[in-house]
C-alpha cells in the first residue's frame, strides 16, 4: 500500500464533487482520530463536506483513514500534515496550511471537543495556536525567510497534532 498523495486525494474529492480540498479533508479526519475511533460511514461525510457520489473516493478514504491511524497511533512521529508540494507557490501552500488547521479543529468540534473545555497537557495551547493559523496567509514573492518559516509553522502543527493525539487519544487496555 502506496501513501496517498496531495494530489491522488484532491482528484478522488473532485471525482465525488466533494466541498472540502485536500488538506482540510485529511487535517478533519486526523483530528476525528484525536478523538476517538472513525468507524461506520459518516465520517467520510464529515470530512468531505458531502458530494454527489462518496462512493468515487470511498477507497481512497479509507486508506486515508489507516494510513492516519496507523501513522498517529505509532509511536515513531511517523504522522505528517498533507499538504502542496515545495514546487507550488508559497502563497498557496499558506493556504492549505490555513485550511489543514481549520479542518483539524472542525474534526476535534464533531468528536466531541467543546469549547472552554478543560483539555489535558499543552493541548489547549496547541488549539489556540492552531486557530490563529487558521488565517495564515502570503502575499507577494517568497523570500527564503518566508519559505523558513513556512516550513517551521508546518513542523510545528504537524508536532502539534501529534502532542493532542497522544493527548486525546482513546488508547486501547
Amino acid at each position: 500500500m502506496s501513501t496517498i498523495t496531495f494530489d491522488e486525494l484532491s482528484q478522488a474529492l473532485a471525482s465525488a464533487g466533494c466541498q472540502s480540498d485536500a488538506a482540510e479533508c485529511h487535517a478533519t479526519l486526523a483530528g476525528l482520530i484525536c478523538v476517538g475511533p472513525v468507524q461506520g460511514n459518516e465520517w467520510m461525510a464529515q470530512i468531505t463536506g458531502g458530494g454527489d457520489s462518496l462512493d468515487n473516493c470511498r477507497e481512497v478514504l479509507e486508506r486515508l483513514r489507516d494510513e492516519l491511524v496507523a501513522d498517529l497511533s505509532g509511536g515513531a512521529m511517523a504522522f505528517d500534515l498533507l499538504l502542496p508540494d515545495d514546487n507550488d507557490q508559497l502563497s498557496a501552500r499558506a493556504d492549505s496550511l490555513a485550511h489543514w488547521c481549520q479542518g483539524f479543529l472542525y474534526g476535534l468540534t464533531v468528536g466531541g471537543i467543546k469549547a472552554g473545555e478543560a483539555l489535558p497537557g499543552d493541548v489547549g495551547e496547541v488549539i489556540s495556536d492552531l486557530s490563529r493559523l487558521t488565517e495564515a496567509q502570503h502575499h507577494g514573492e517568497a523570500a527564503e525567510e518566508d519559505e523558513q518559516s513556512y516550513t517551521e509553522l508546518c513542523e510545528y502543527v504537524r508536532v502539534g497534532a501529534q502532542l493532542v493525539y497522544e493527548e486525546l487519544a482513546v488508547k486501547p487496555k
